[in-house]
């Protein structure tokens, strides 16, 4: 089987390991391409059985408005025309709304009818297909759940944190928070300063490692940083190597989203033990199958006190039980694969017609027991 994965991003490890996963089962796997018009590529040089879509809005957003509606519907017609040729067109939707989006409503609005075209649509949580439904009123027997597949160690022979500490001069005694990943306005980052600033005690570190495309905020988030010499903040691309290096250093990841559907950071740094700090938002409380402490209620407690800066303060009161909760992470993800994501996408693919799935197959426990009926 032919199978194409659009837009494919080059820096993103997700659509790679699918693909990896689906060559080990026989199937021929190509990117395609990063966005903008694709039918006739689509038609006569790719003839692939499969388009699978994992993000929407580089076909439906153009610079403005009248650009947008333009570009989603000439999307609509490829996904027609290409539904004519018989291609079966899958998606499998990872955020609600593009993470920038300047037109929330007609990228909505055209999403929705782009919904109806597909074959069959995967989502990675029961709280992403709800909205899936609500938002697009697709059938619900056409929607399948799957958890978020771990990602792979860099390394057969991971760093201690008493190595990974040496290399980067980090004091043993120290308790350190990372951020990790892309900085975007989304992921909170000037709020987890301002939060962690408000902390007592010179043995607690914020180590802060990503790129940031927005200049201005660059600018924010350096100026907050160079007002507490406790925060570590280096902007730039994170290899591999250096990936395991700040996980293997810190004590906790942090991910203050502001919004967020599914987290692949989030699965990241569960793979590697290490406890996430999160709000409970989106499917990340589906991850795991008894009360996990540090996913917090987003807003004020009942103290008036930043919930993100009442779970730092939790974690760093906790430091002795910190290793118990980084074993529950890794737990909570460690049996969804990618090989076992790719046995399931071949059942849909396989559908001689518009798939259906049904609602007894859909996950109905996503924590480190949850199985996969195909």
């Amino acid at each position: 089987m032919r199978i194409i994965h659009l837009p494919y991003y080059q820096d993103n490890p997700y659509q790679d390991l699918l693909s990896e996963a689906q060559r080990e089962r026989g199937h021929t796997v190509s990117p395609g391409g990063g966005g903008g018009r694709f039918l006739k590529t689509a038609l006569f040089k790719w003839r692939a059985d499969v388009l699978h879509f994992h993000w929407l809005h580089p076909y439906l957003l153009g610079k403005s408005w009248y650009s947008t509606v333009y570009r989603s519907c000439f999307f609509l017609f490829e996904l027609f025309v290409l539904r004519l040729a018989g291609t079966k067109l899958i998606w499998t939707m990872h955020n609600a709304v593009s993470h920038d989006a300047p037109h929330v409503r007609t990228e909505l609005f055209f999403q929705k009818l782009a919904a109806r075209s597909f074959d069959a649509i995967l989502v990675h949580s029961r709280h992403a297909m709800q909205l899936l439904i609500d938002s697009t009123g697709v059938n619900p027997e056409r929607v399948l759940v799957y958890p978020h597949p771990h990602y792979p160690l860099h390394s057969e022979n991971p760093l201690s944190q008493k190595q990974a500490r040496t290399n980067l001069g980090i004091p043993e005694q120290d308790l350190v928070f990372l951020f990790l990943g892309r900085i975007q306005p989304y992921k909170g980052v000037e709020r987890l300063i301002t939060c962690f600033r408000r902390l007592e005690g010179t043995h607690l570190r914020l180590m802060i490692r990503g790129g940031c495309p927005d200049e201005k905020l660059k600018q924010l988030i350096q100026s907050l940083a160079l007002q507490d010499s406790r925060i570590d903040l280096e902007f730039g691309h994170v290899g591999e190597t250096q990936i395991e290096q700040y996980m293997a250093a810190s004590d906790a990841v942090v991910f203050p989203f502001e919004r967020i559907l599914t987290s692949g950071s989030v699965v990241l740094a569960c793979g590697y033990s290490r406890p996430v700090i999160a709000p409970d938002l989106g499917g990340l409380s589906e991850l795991f199958s008894e009360p996990y402490p540090f996913l917090y209620q987003d807003g004020p407690t009942e103290t008036g006190v930043d919930a993100l800066e009442d779970t730092l303060r939790s974690v760093a009161a906790s430091r002795a039980e910190l290793s118990g909760w980084g074993k529950t992470c890794f737990e909570a993800v460690h049996e969804s694969t990618w090989s076992g994501y790719a046995e399931v996408l071949d059942a849909m693919y396989s559908q001689s017609s518009r798939i259906t799935v049904n609602p007894e197959t859909v996950v109905s426990n996503l924590s480190v027991n949850s199985k996969i009926e195909s």
